[in-house]
């Protein structure tokens, strides 16, 4: 965000700090008490997708707020270039492709062949036993998410496939994993948002 741009928000996030502050003082009970209506107008659904967001401490103008910075920094415009695999990484630098949101929804059009076919193929590996072992190599978020989702699914899993998380930069880490994987058997991923982590 360039300083103009930091200049001109400067008075709606200030008074969005104020009105956090002043949910922050009132009970979620006592939201409840004052708006019996709460829990039907803080949700919304689409598809088998529903969100109950009642149990935020926010109130509607905290909400009016939120609409108004989300306007404001022209939100709408950053989820279309997100949405069309593009986003802008900063005014000063090119357009960076991201395209990885469309790989799970829905729209294969959206995501390069030889991203299926290369999927496919790991696929076919794990399913064959010839693959034993991935290595995943990346820092905070990157490292975090596809860790979770592991752990969540660890009970589902059919094959003895084992996933080693490398999420530092200390080369002592990375050499204990080689001591014990087979270079024919393993795979390694590279996990990256932004593409400028120093992984």
């Amino acid at each position: 965000m360039d300083i103009a741009t930091e200049h001109r928000l400067a008075p709606l996030i200030a008074a969005l700090h104020q009105a956090a502050q002043k949910c922050k003082q009132v009970h979620l009970t006592q939201r409840f008490v004052q708006n019996p209506a709460r829990a039907q107008q803080y949700q919304i659904q689409l598809g088998a997708l529903w969100l109950d967001y009642s149990k935020n401490v926010l109130d509607a103008p905290l909400w009016s707020l939120l609409f108004q910075f989300a306007e404001a920094t022209q939100l709408d415009k950053h989820l279309k270039l997100l949405m069309h695999g593009m986003y802008e990484q900063e005014a000063a630098e090119p357009l960076a492709s991201v395209g990885h949101w469309a790989a799970r929804s829905g729209y294969p059009d959206n995501i390069p062949t030889a991203f299926w076919r290369w999927l496919a193929a790991w696929q076919a590996d794990i399913q064959s036993g010839e693959l034993t072992d991935i290595l995943h190599v990346g820092i905070g978020g990157s490292e975090l998410g596809p860790k979770f989702l592991c752990e969540a699914l660890e009970s589902a899993a059919v094959n003895s496939v084992r996933v080693h998380f490398i999420s530092n930069l200390d080369p002592a880490t990375l050499q204990r994993c080689f001591c014990t994987l087979d270079p024919k058997r393993t795979r390694m991923l590279m996990a990256s948002k932004s593409f400028f982590t120093e992984e």
